[in-house]
């Protein structure tokens, strides 16, 4: 659907009458490109969260361009839009479980540093007293 959007701007005026408008769809298609990197490759939840809201601003950016141009574009653009805005949510509900999930951890290895450092004050239970 995107592609049939872009080409429904581009066949009105072609590349030099709609420099904006495609120029808009390229830095989406690119932001695309590196939340997927971000998000799946490097596993970097908290930046991806950051492309993302760049990419869903560029995306309704796209998406307000190409209705100017062919309220057809604009539309096919919609389910995207809400296609990323449920990516968004769910990207940034990864990033606060895996925070919870590092504070757990936290919380576990300090219970065990504490009990390690209990049962090294303890005499050993061999020896009377």
């Amino acid at each position: 659907m995107m592609a049939v959007a872009a080409w429904l701007v581009w066949r009105q005026t072609g590349f030099a009458g709609a420099k904006l408008p495609l120029a808009l769809f390229a830095v989406q298609l690119a932001l695309n490109s590196l939340w997927s990197v971000l998000f799946f490759g490097l596993q970097r939840p908290g930046l991806a969260a950051v492309k993302i809201v760049l990419l869903w601003a560029a995306i309704l950016a796209s998406l307000i361009a190409f209705w100017g141009r062919s309220r057809w574009a604009g539309w096919l653009l919609v389910p995207y839009l809400a296609w990323v805005s449920f990516a968004a949510v769910l990207n940034v509900a990864d990033l606060a479980d895996e925070r919870v999930r590092e504070m757990q951890c936290e919380g576990f290895v300090a219970q065990q540093l504490e009990k390690q450092r209990n049962q090294a004050t303890k005499p050993p239970k061999w020896v009377f007293f």
